[in-house]
């Protein structure tokens, strides 16, 4: 695949085809502060934009809760997305905040072909597209590893 920009966003841009204000933090590994480091983050992109106006997402995750949605299934949604919604008051779905969660497990099964990357993919995009649409600048928080 060949991207047009030279930037991140216009990576993003380019990938997904909407454009955007985002940021991703990241870290080489787990347990190294980006969750805190984001509720920072968030917390200052509120003020510079507004209640609202800032969306999360957490594309990938691996600790995880249940959460029964409004329709009553039940979504794996990773524990670090609860407390960046709960904290904030956020309304976005749970499932575009944290499309992805990786259980026990899972990367043996991505490795074994039993799971397609298209699907987790497709998942993403469509998680960022709906969040990125709707808000003036979109936090997006990185996964320490996928073990």
């Amino acid at each position: 695949m060949s991207w047009k920009g030279t930037s991140t966003t216009a990576v993003i841009q380019d990938l997904l085809g909407v454009p955007v204000r985002a940021v991703m933090l990241a870290a080489t590994g787990q347990h190294t502060g980006k969750t805190t480091l984001s509720l920072g983050v968030f917390r200052g992109l509120v003020k510079r934009w507004g209640k609202g106006r800032v969306a999360y997402m957490k594309p990938l995750g691996q600790r995880y809760v249940d959460i029964t949605l409004p329709n009553g299934n039940v979504h794996k949604v990773d524990r670090d997305v609860e407390v960046v919604r709960r904290t904030f008051n956020l309304e976005s779905p749970w499932e575009h905040m944290s499309p992805v969660v990786f259980p026990p497990g899972y990367t043996r099964q991505c490795i074994d072909g039993k799971v397609s990357s298209d699907d987790l993919l497709s998942k993403i995009k469509d998680g960022f597209t709906s969040l990125a649409t709707k808000a003036d600048f979109t936090l997006l928080e990185g996964s320490g590893h996928m073990g």
